[in-house]
């Protein structure tokens, strides 16, 4: 299965690196005119709400082509010595109002803020919350996600685990395929960018059931001299086909 995700994610590289810039010319022009028509229809509101669907829809393929991009595109990691809670409470904080809403509560263990890290943090973010959606979308609302994390003799471990009733077997070996639809029947690019993330980190990650319901995924992160730093300076490394995470692109994945 490795080797399908990785002749995937070559074909898709070079596509994405060919089309990304036509698809995003084309749908800044349909925002625009969109825009513009949606302001001459102040006083038509069935057609305005019209106009407003088309706006949508160009947003939602514009989040896509990001989604590719973010999962294919070359870049280069910049590593440094942090702590969970740096990667993982601008995360938590951005997706606050979303997680609201649907009356889903992220419960942390004591002392996982303090667990030190070595990862490029912007990149590692992208990851956590691409987690952290993909374990409130498999369950629905009113339900409880943990996070916990720990050192190891290697490194790290952050385990985020869910009340979700669980998935099959057959889904589970298929988790992290780029092509794989996701809970919420999207195109399934969330975990397959997990894998690349943390893989381009020296780490691993793994989905594995959890006893009594729900679903467990692992990331274990190598620490600095296991990774190849030599210093405590950010370590520049290539990523391995992972674009660099902008942080306002958290709300934007927050609005598909």
């Amino acid at each position: 299965m490795m080797q399908l995700a990785d002749s995937s994610l070559a074909v898709l590289g070079q596509l994405s690196a060919n089309l990304s810039h036509e698809v995003r010319t084309s749908l800044a022009a349909i925002a625009l005119y969109a825009s513009m028509l949606e302001r001459d229809l102040a006083e038509r509101p069935r057609e305005r709400e019209l106009v407003r669907k088309i706006s949508g829809a160009a947003r939602s393929l514009d989040r896509l082509v990001s989604e590719i991009l973010d999962f294919s595109l070359e870049g280069v990691l910049e590593c440094q010595e942090t702590s969970c809670g740096a990667v993982l409470q601008p995360v938590l904080e951005a997706m606050a109002p979303w997680l609201d809403e649907r009356e889903i509560v992220v419960r942390q263990t004591l002392g996982t803020d303090e667990v030190p890290i070595w990862c490029d943090v912007s990149r590692m973010q992208h990851a956590i919350l691409n987690i952290l959606l993909n374990a409130a979308l498999a369950m629905g609302d009113r339900r409880q996600i943990v996070i916990s994390a720990a050192r190891t003799q290697g490194g790290a471990r952050i385990v985020a685990s869910n009340t979700a009733p669980g998935i099959s077997d057959d889904r589970i070996r298929r988790v992290f395929d780029p092509f794989c639809t996701t809970p919420a029947g999207g195109p399934g690019w969330g975990l397959a960018t997990v894998h690349q993330m943390v893989a381009a980190h020296g780490g691993r990650v793994s989905v594995s059931h959890q006893a009594g319901g729900g679903v467990i995924l692992e990331v274990q992160l190598p620490d600095r001299l296991l990774a190849g730093a030599s210093s405590a300076e950010p370590n520049r490394r290539s990523a391995g086909g992972v674009a660099v995470l902008k942080r306002e692109r958290f709300s934007n994945r927050l609005a598909s």
